[in-house]
């Protein structure tokens, strides 16, 4: 059992450092837009467009919010996951990856989504609920909509925020 739980930690550990380098990449694209916006120049648009494009990625409207407020709000939201809480989802999730849906459709986490066909139909989904297990084309595929997910939705705001506390402090994320 032992050697079983850690084969599935080695194989999950590179799709998640690979996600968390991916996102720190983006992340290290977007400070030097934070900071001028947050001194109250405006972007030229190039940075615009870059700063729009990251935005999309990251669900915000561009339309209601300033670039000041906009960068700050992607500051919270760009960032990466610590290692060991995306390998405890998934195991928790996938039942160490020997679940029905991480062999079917390659969802480690559990997500769901809620159009017919989008995933897989849970065996025991209650009598009028339409909602399906998502189905990936693939662990990598999985592993980035998880990171999107608790970058992007608003049940997440407070880990987000204690993300970017542990960050102000200069401590390791956690």
């Amino acid at each position: 059992v032992e050697e079983r739980k850690q084969a599935f930690f080695d194989f999950m550990d590179d799709y998640v450092r690979r996600e968390n380098q991916r996102v720190l990449t983006l992340r290290a694209a977007l400070t030097p837009l934070y900071e001028v916006a947050r001194d109250g120049v405006s972007l030229s648009r190039v940075e615009r467009e870059t700063l729009d494009a990251i935005a999309v990625e990251y669900e915000l409207d561009l339309a209601s919010m300033s670039e000041r407020d906009l960068t700050a709000e992607l500051m919270l939201r760009v960032d990466q996951l610590p290692t060991s809480l995306v390998l405890a989802q998934a195991a928790t999730e996938s039942a160490w990856g020997t679940s029905r849906f991480a062999r079917q459709a390659n969802n480690l986490f559990g997500q769901w989504c809620f159009s017919e066909g989008c995933g897989v139909v849970p065996s025991r989904r209650a009598q009028g609920a339409s909602h399906e297990v998502r189905a990936f084309a693939s662990v990598e595929e999985a592993v980035r909509a998880y990171f999107h997910n608790l970058n992007t939705h608003d049940t997440y705001d407070y880990l987000r925020r204690l993300r970017s506390d542990m960050r102000r402090r200069d401590e390791p994320l956690d």
